[in-house]
């Protein structure tokens, strides 16, 4: 029991750090797939090839898309996310200047 609570806590972590959107992406040229900028998805869950992104297409053409949350230290400065070719979330990790200290999180 404990552990199914331990479980769900750390999911609703990870869900309150994304940022995620749904919406039609229905192409009738591509009936039953995704048209995510210009990209035609079938449907199931795919990695955008150029941004951290997770985007699960359904089979009506609609797609939900979860991106990194913003993620904001006290006193430190955003930076460029540290490997945007790791799936998502693994991607989302970001450098942050710090007073001067560069720091992952």
């Amino acid at each position: 029991m404990k552990a199914v609570v331990t479980l769900i806590f750390l999911g609703l972590i990870s869900i309150a750090l994304c940022a995620v959107s749904i919406g039609d992406y229905s192409d009738k040229n591509h009936p039953g797939k995704c048209n995510i900028d210009g990209r035609i998805l079938p449907p199931g869950i795919h990695q955008s090839p150029t941004e951290c992104e997770r985007i699960s297409c359904g089979d009506n053409g609609f797609a939900e898309r979860a991106s990194c949350g913003k993620k904001m230290i006290r006193n430190c400065i955003p930076g460029e996310l540290v490997d945007k070719t790791k799936d998502y979330p693994q991607c989302c990790l970001r450098y942050f200047n710090c007073n001067g200290e560069i720091v992952k999180a």
